[in-house]
């Protein structure tokens, strides 16, 4: 350990766990419900994850982590890469070269291809360290009851109607459901999805119970789209006003699982759908920008 109040550099173990997340909660960074870092770490579908921490005099004062994250090609290849997270420096110890540091340490110590999903302040730091943009992360709505967003500040009536218009969009835009297509509560999977001809993270029913239902810092509704027998696909979701959207994937009439979601949130009072994502393409869904 340094002394002097040198910055020191080291990997992490399960015993600094706890550290971690008391730091993170001291800077109201990430989630907050105890164990987390287990979850997050330790017991990942894709791997262990590997942490790295810069100390002070026994203080922590920064945080990397390196993920450990799979993804299928089109015709079955499968690539790893390691998802560079959790980056988190003390206020007081910032523009003093930690980031650099704790980085420089980690790259000589994990090998292999990195991909990150920064916020603004991020990208500025990991352009300046030799990262490349492979594309902006863009945020996509559905309306489902845009007269009931708080943002709308008109009367009744006002209200009323653009929730008739919200309902018309959806019409508009999707296909009524199809006879036999019915949405079900997922409360474990027990079968693996591919998204033909398109790269994307592997969904395993490993990763995606890991991902959905061992995670014990958010809460998710997880619903299955089934035509008669047949499981189209699913969907997982958070919130109960504006419902974010995790994940939606459909094999087959993909448009009218997505009207079933739209119609299942406008049933719980929900104003819009919220997707985020790189290289998304949901204008067949409705979304737009």
């Amino acid at each position: 350990m340094a002394g002097d109040g040198a910055i020191s550099i080291r990997e992490a173990t399960t015993a600094d766990f706890g550290r971690v997340e008391h730091f993170y909660r001291e800077q109201d960074f990430g989630p907050t419900s105890p164990g987390w870092t287990d979850w997050k770490y330790s017991t990942r579908a894709d791997g262990k994850a590997r942490v790295f921490l810069a100390e002070t005099d026994g203080r922590l004062v920064g945080t990397l982590s390196y993920l450990p994250r799979r993804f299928s090609a089109p015709g079955g290849t499968i690539i790893s890469v390691i998802e560079h997270d959790d980056v988190l420096v003390h206020p007081d110890y910032r523009k003093r070269g930690v980031f650099a540091s704790i980085s420089e340490f980690a790259r000589a110590r994990v090998e292999g291809p990195r991909i990150a999903y920064p916020n603004a302040q991020s990208i500025r730091l990991g352009l300046r360290s030799g990262w490349s943009i492979l594309g902006p992360r863009k945020e996509w709505r559905f309306p489902v009851r845009i007269g009931e967003l708080p943002s709308v500040r008109s009367g009744p009536t006002q209200r009323r109607l653009l929730n008739v218009l919200s309902r018309l969009y959806a019409s508009a835009l999707l296909p009524a459901r199809p006879s036999g297509i019915s949405l079900e509560e997922i409360q474990r999977f027990d079968h693996d999805y591919t998204i033909p001809d398109v790269l994307h993270g592997q969904r395993s029913a490993t990763y995606l119970n890991w991902r959905f239902f061992e995670d014990r810092s958010r809460d998710y509704h997880v619903l299955g789209f089934r035509l008669g027998a047949d499981n189209l696909g699913y969907c997982a979701y958070r919130g109960d006003t504006s419902a974010r959207v995790y994940d939606f994937v459909a094999s087959r009439h993909e448009r009218a699982c997505m009207r079933a979601l739209v119609e299942h949130c406008r049933g719980r009072g929900c104003t819009q759908l919220i997707f985020s994502g790189v290289g998304l393409r949901l204008h067949r869904l409705g979304f737009f920008r």
